[in-house]
């Protein structure tokens, strides 16, 4: 399940925001994450193109989770609003939170949730069955949580049967004031969309949110194609590759069964014509190549680099997975995968 983020009184115009959101969920795209409590944001805006946004997003039946902190909770009828559910930040006590479970679907931030806190609030009367958890984005550079952290924390919702939401930045157009990315787990701040999505996945998120306020046609695509079971490889490649090759790479590919220690191998084999020789350079982590003719029988056959390689004359480089390494050691015997040319 995805997500994107929508502001109101911030970067964009209720008409760019509407349109965004048209745009996601073509690309079947079904969430929505808004916050009503930023800093930084045109008071007067956010109260005037709030409920446009909600008007606009139950049009395509897209589900609203709210951002929202104690001190600005009173400002809005949360009763006569559609939404999926309140993001509950900070300035909310034990029993106010507990009282809210009962009227509301409310999320608890899952960055700073702690054990103890959680079992404390079940034995108040915690309504569970309204509850889900959703994880901080982080807009200053350095600030982000540790992938390790984030697995932690998952492991323990996903053991009380809560549904879990974290962030990925976006690539190209970055929320205000910093512009620095909205991501979720530091190391993903300056990754491929993709990777990230994928890593938090792995680790047991449930929804994937763009964190930052607009995407482009091009994420929004990729972060649609994704599904579960499939792993979704970002390739950078050679336009001599991208010529000959693209068709065979971008379908579905499975990963051998007696797994490589240096290389990740499809079961599949390129067979539609001669695989002649071009661009046989070293083979860094993250290359992918194709075996030439002079490698006689196994011409054809694909693989993913895991380490470095010297290069090797009759093996061809197409180009690079651009996951920040991320995703190909995760990717494991009998697993099915895919190219994603960026």
């Amino acid at each position: 399940m995805k997500g994107i983020s929508i502001f109101p009184g911030l970067d964009y115009s209720v008409r760019e925001n509407v349109n965004y959101m048209e745009r996601a969920f073509r690309n079947g795209i079904e969430y929505i994450f808004t916050s009503v409590h930023i800093p930084e944001a045109d008071r007067k805006r956010v109260k005037d193109e709030f409920d446009i946004i909600l008007t606009e997003a139950e049009k395509r039946k897209m589900k609203v989770i709210v951002d929202i902190s104690k001190g600005f909770f009173d400002e809005f009828r949360w009763e006569d609003r559609r939404i999926y559910a309140l993001r509950l930040d900070f300035g909310f006590n034990d029993n106010e939170i507990v009282q809210l479970s009962h009227k509301y679907n409310i999320q608890l931030n899952a960055s700073t949730v702690t054990e103890d806190w959680m079992k404390r609030l079940m034995e108040s009367g915690l309504n569970v069955s309204n509850l889900t958890v959703c994880h901080n984005y982080y807009p200053r550079n350095n600030t982000g949580i540790s992938l390790e952290l984030l697995t932690e924390r998952n492991r323990f919702f996903k053991e009380a049967g809560l549904k879990i939401t974290a962030f990925v930045p976006g690539g190209e157009f970055r929320r205000g004031p910093l512009y620095e990315g909205l991501p979720t787990v530091e190391s993903h701040r300056n990754v491929h969309i993709l990777a990230c999505a994928q890593e938090l996945l792995y680790a047991g998120t449930d929804i994937i949110i763009i964190g930052d306020s607009m995407a482009s046609e091009k994420e929004l695509e990729a972060l649609g194609k994704l599904e579960n079971g499939k792993w979704l490889l970002p390739v950078l490649l050679f336009e001599k590759a991208k010529e000959i090759y693209k068709g065979f790479l971008i379908q579905e590919h499975t990963q051998r069964t007696d797994v490589s220690e240096d290389t990740l191998r499809s079961e599949k084999i390129y067979k539609d014509k001669t695989v002649e020789v071009f661009n046989t350079g070293i083979r860094a982590a993250g290359t992918v190549t194709i075996d030439n003719k002079h490698y006689g029988r196994y011409a054809g056959s694909l693989q993913i680099v895991k380490k470095e390689l010297s290069a090797d004359y009759r093996v061809n480089v197409l180009g690079f997975v651009c996951d920040g390494g991320l995703l190909v050691e995760k990717i494991k015997a009998g697993e099915k995968f895919t190219f994603y040319p960026v």
